[in-house]
């Protein structure tokens, strides 16, 4: 049986009762399938490849984390195939830390969904300790398959890298307080004097979140 160019979906097949005769001149009842139960055999025609795509979890000050984001420590990453799939193993997600493969990074913390679906998978990612930098995590082309045996390409459903990426950043940030107020022509520096209004400004060591003036004493 070759399916018409192009289609995917559901095919059967089936021998409608009266149709032949034995040698005795018996006519065939209805076709039915190997466990014996009366009807077409049926199956799904299958050709397009799985794609995967990489969310997460993890909330950063109260926001889930997205690709290109910063994080702190764990993530936990949420793997999504386009349809119900086979054979995904932790081996076959790719790291890297600032560009340099590492592995081990999951612990064995990859499951399947526990609604059944077999195309959710999710998993804990650990940084490698003292590890500050750039963090990618994807799946290649060529590493599952879907339930028809295609393999997957390695992209999104959007045809992008099938990739997560974020920043692992476990420094806290610091802040200087300097002033541009100007004193006899000169910008008024810590422990200095002043008359009147003073103008400061708040240098904090790296991009922050949530600074307020109620944090100032």
């Amino acid at each position: 049986f070759t399916p018409t160019a192009g289609f995917e979906g559901a095919c059967s097949v089936s021998v409608a009762a009266g149709v032949f005769t034995d040698a005795a001149g018996n006519q065939n009842t209805v076709s039915g399938t190997a466990n014996g139960v009366a009807g077409p055999f049926a199956w799904t025609n299958d050709t397009q490849h799985p794609t995967m795509t990489i969310t997460s979890t993890g909330a950063v000050n109260g926001t889930a984390l997205s690709s290109g984001g910063h994080a702190n420590g764990d993530v936990v990453l949420v793997f999504t195939a386009s349809e119900d799939i086979t054979d995904f193993v932790e081996g076959d997600i790719s790291v890297t830390e600032n560009g340099v493969a590492v592995t081990g990074s999951f612990n064995g913390t990859l499951t399947a969904d526990p609604n059944g679906q077999v195309k959710i998978y999710t998993a804990t990612f650990t940084p490698t300790a003292g590890f500050e930098g750039a963090c990618s995590v994807s799946v290649v082309a060529n590493k599952f398959k879907d339930l028809a045996g295609n393999q997957n390409t390695g992209l999104d459903p959007l045809g992008a890298s099938s990739e997560f990426n974020w920043t692992n950043d476990t420094t806290r940030p610091t802040m200087s307080i300097t002033s541009t107020t100007l004193v006899n022509g000169t910008a008024l520096s810590d422990g200095g004097s002043a008359s009147g209004v003073v103008d400061l400004v708040f240098t904090a060591s790296e991009d922050i979140t949530d600074f307020v003036e109620g944090d100032i004493s």
